[in-house]
Formats: C-alpha cells, sequence, structure tokens
C-alpha cells in the first residue's frame, strides 16, 4: 500500500452483553428470556418459519415483508410478542427490535380465495377511465367497482393504508362515484 492510498475504516459502537461483544443479536431469544435486546450490528428475526438477518434495528413492515419475499400488496405482517396478542405492522411503519418482547413476525395473506386468483374475484360492475384505471393498478392493493341496487356506484379499495395513531393499519376504502 503507498503512502497516498486512502484506508476506510469502519466505526463501530461496541455492545458487551455478559461480557462478549454483540455482533449479533438473535431477537427471540430475549424475548425467551424476558430482556431487553440490546443494539448490535446483525439482528436474527424470523418471519413465519424462516429466519433473517437484518442489519438495522428499525426496519419498516414493508423491508420485512420484502425479506420474506412478499408485498404488502398481497400479505398483512404482525409481530408477536412473548405472552401477548400478536399487533398489525403497517407496511410503512417502523418496528423497533430493541422492543421488549418481540418474539417474531407472521404473515398473513389478505383476502385468501379458494381456487381462484384475486383478480377473478373483484367484481368490475362498470368501467373507470383508463387513467384511472392506470392509477390503481400502480398502487398493487385490491380494488373493484360495484354498481348496487339502487344505482350507486361505488370505487372499492381493500388494504388502504390508515395514518398512525388509529386503532387500525388499514381499511377498505370506499368511494362513491357521483353520476356522469
Amino acid at each position: 500500500m503507498s503512502a497516498n492510498e486512502e484506508v476506510e475504516v469502519e466505526i463501530v459502537e461496541e455492545v458487551f452483553v455478559d461480557g462478549q461483544l454483540a455482533e449479533l443479536v438473535i431477537i427471540e431469544e430475549f424475548a425467551k428470556r424476558g430482556e431487553k435486546p440490546p443494539h448490535a450490528k446483525i439482528y436474527v428475526i424470523r418471519i413465519d418459519k424462516e429466519t433473517y438477518r437484518i442489519h438495522t434495528h428499525n426496519p419498516t413492515g414493508e423491508e420485512l415483508l420484502h425479506l420474506a419475499g412478499k408485498t404488502s400488496a398481497g400479505y398483512k405482517l404482525y409481530q408477536v410478542f412473548r405472552g401477548r396478542q400478536p399487533e398489525p405492522v403497517a407496511p410503512n411503519q417502523h418496528v423497533d427490535l430493541h422492543a421488549h418482547g418481540i418474539e417474531r413476525f407472521t404473515t398473513v395473506q389478505k383476502d385468501p380465495t379458494e381456487g381462484a386468483s384475486v383478480a377473478e374475484a373483484l367484481r368490475r360492475d362498470f368501467k373507470l377511465a383508463v387513467e384511472d384505471v392506470e392509477y390503481l393498478e400502480s398502487l398493487r392493493l385490491p380494488w373493484e367497482t360495484v354498481k348496487e341496487p339502487n344505482g350507486t356506484l361505488l370505487l372499492i379499495i381493500d388494504g388502504w393504508s390508515i395514518p398512525t395513531g388509529y386503532n387500525v393499519p388499514f381499511a377498505k376504502l370506499a368511494l362513491v362515484i357521483p353520476p356522469g
């Protein structure tokens, strides 16, 4: 190495657990012991039955789904706490892996249909403008056009993200389409 070459040095916060530097933290193990996970360079998490390594302590729900090869368009994500009910995680919600008691994550398919694809199960009672259809398809959320018996036209979008602070992360959004 010549005197003109620069050496890149990575600075790592040293965290010690039981006298050992925490390079890798298995989140599930700390939940089982009833301890809060420490900061580390790598976190091992379980999503469904698979384990994954992640380098951040605050991933989003969408990032966790992506790790598992899934998207928020087709799946809901829940964080499982030791001794408590699973809690939903919105796609844009950050999960603090340092939180006490997070054991693992689980996914549930949205609107599963038996023997038919989701697209086949969606109603298209009336047509929308091409631009509207393109926008709806870009959302990657299931949507339907429904004509009610009284003639009211509805656009229904499933899995619409609700702002934080409400008691549900997602909802079905129903928009009344005015005549004409």
